[in-house]
């Protein structure tokens, strides 16, 4: 099917596609745009219909692919703020350029265990992000941030 993106929720990654009748669309579904910030109202896209894999819609819009996809520059290395830690040992960071959200682990953390103390929110990190699948929504995407280092000041430092 054919439609246009409206109603883009960039803070909740979802979005309407527009055909004649809506249909609710998820960031994790587009496959050919990794950054959601790229996502706009007025894109044209072509898409499958699918049950929702909660179960809590009827048909939304699955395997989403942007006409004219919009890319951007790949850097190896990103800046990026945590903002949300949870206690089992991952998380969610922004990247400064753009406002994306990315996954993040301890397990990608590659900076001296001693440092981990300064993993809070609003800690600096630099890391490599990666678009991989998402291991509980299968068959969707998710920005990944591998080889995390957590940016300490020399104020910070000094306190150790």
């Amino acid at each position: 099917m054919e439609g246009i993106i409206s109603r883009v929720n960039q803070k909740n990654g979802h979005f309407i596609v527009y055909t004649g009748t809506t249909y609710f669309g998820h960031f994790s579904e587009i496959r050919n745009v990794a950054h959601q910030c790229l996502i706009e109202d007025g894109q044209r896209v072509t898409f499958t219909l699918g049950r929702s894999p909660t179960g809590k819609r009827r048909e939304e819009a699955r395997d989403v692919f942007v006409v004219d996809a919009p890319s951007i520059p790949s850097e190896l290395q990103v800046e990026a703020i945590l903002d949300h830690w949870d206690s089992r040992g991952f998380g969610f960071a922004k990247l400064v350029s753009c406002g994306c959200r990315v996954f993040v682990s301890r397990l990608d953390i590659l900076t001296d265990p001693a440092y981990l103390f300064h993993l809070v929110i609003g800690a600096r990190l630099v890391l490599n992000v990666h678009r991989e699948r998402d291991h509980r929504n299968k068959g969707s995407f998710t920005l990944t941030g591998k080889c995390i280092e957590i940016l300490v000041s020399e104020e910070q430092e000094a306190a150790t």
